[in-house]
């Protein structure tokens, strides 16, 4: 299986742990990686070790199969999880896989950039392509133009979470200027 990582993720003192996981997770060894699914979400978590899990989604695109490693969930608190805004998860209630599911009963990815091992998350799931990603990795200050559905809004709202200080967001429409200004903005 093929594995993507969250731009985000933080696996700072876990990553000994994670390599192992993902190794597993790659192989489709759910058993391995102590593999449960939340019964009323498409999520899935991993044991990393006794006190921190491994959150992820699962997709395909263009027939393959993909894990979407969202995040680590630390000493348990899946409450403080960025993904599942504040659930209750009760462990002793997650069904064990011992292997991934069937392909069709996965949800399609609309695009994966086959050079980055990296995706965003605004309210989906986005892979830059080349070109957007290579706008994404610019310096600020950044002018962002191009044709509508190109990226524009996707890009500049995800470099907008970099940002601090104070921001500017200004959006030409008709021929005018609409000023957003997004004042400070501080870390998260």
């Amino acid at each position: 299986m093929n594995i993507l990582e969250y731009r985000d993720l933080d696996l700072s003192g876990l990553r000994k742990p994670y390599q192992k996981v993902a190794e597993a997770l790659a192989r489709g060894d759910f058993r391995a990686a102590e593999v449960k699914k939340q019964a009323e979400h498409d999520y899935y978590r991993a044991k990393l070790d006794d006190a921190n899990r491994l959150l992820f989604k699962i997709a395909r695109h263009q027939g393959e199969s993909y894990l979407l490693i969202l995040e680590v969930i630390r000493q348990h608190a899946y409450d403080k999880s960025r993904f599942l805004r504040g659930a209750k998860i009760d462990e002793t209630k997650l069904v064990p896989l011992a292997q991934p599911p069937a392909e069709p009963e996965l949800p399609e990815l609309a695009y994966v950039n086959p050079a980055s091992r990296h995706f965003h998350f605004l309210d989906k799931i986005l892979s830059f392509d080349p070109v957007q990603q290579e706008i994404y990795d610019l310096r600020l200050p950044l002018i962002v133009i191009g044709p509508a559905g190109s990226g524009k809004t996707a890009i500049t709202l995800e470099k907008m979470k970099q940002a601090r200080g104070q921001v500017l967001y200004v959006i030409p429409i008709l021929g005018r200027f609409y000023i957003s200004y997004a004042g400070r903005v501080s870390a998260a």
